[in-house]
């Protein structure tokens, strides 16, 4: 599956092209690629792939010893954060609030396995600082 940016993230990608590259301006400055090691058997690397607006759309993670997997990132028209998919599926759903001139504010966070949709956290508070309650 393309992400519309022709960087396909059904997982089977395990080095997509790194971002900053040459003829990709918008994506300068951008975390490309993390680098993970503890102790001499295990590695792992993490490459992010960014849409035209500089959001995170997927991760590829490989690590020593398994198969490479994607993370997939959605967001909505004002940049928010709205599902995480991860490999096996299972997709956490960020739920904002718009009712009442909180653009922004997650008030409600679901997983959603495919068949069923549960709500794991709901009812949100902010203080006046903006921070959860």
């Amino acid at each position: 599956m393309y992400d519309g940016y022709d960087t396909y993230c059904d997982g089977s990608l395990v080095t997509p092209p790194l971002c900053g590259q040459s003829g990709s301006g918008h994506l300068l400055a951008r975390l490309a690629e993390v680098s993970v090691r503890s102790g001499t058997d295990y590695t792992e690397v993490i490459k992010y792939v960014y849409d035209y607006l500089g959001r995170v759309v997927c991760e590829h993670h490989t690590r020593r010893g398994q198969n490479p997997f994607v993370i997939k990132y959605e967001h909505n028209l004002d940049g928010g954060l709205t599902r995480m998919v991860y490999p096996s599926g299972l997709a956490v759903e960020y739920i904002y609030d718009d009712d009442d001139g909180d653009v922004g504010k997650i008030v409600e966070l679901r997983l959603d396995d495919g068949n069923t949709s549960r709500t794991v956290l709901d009812n949100l508070e902010y203080g006046p600082t903006g921070a959860l309650e």
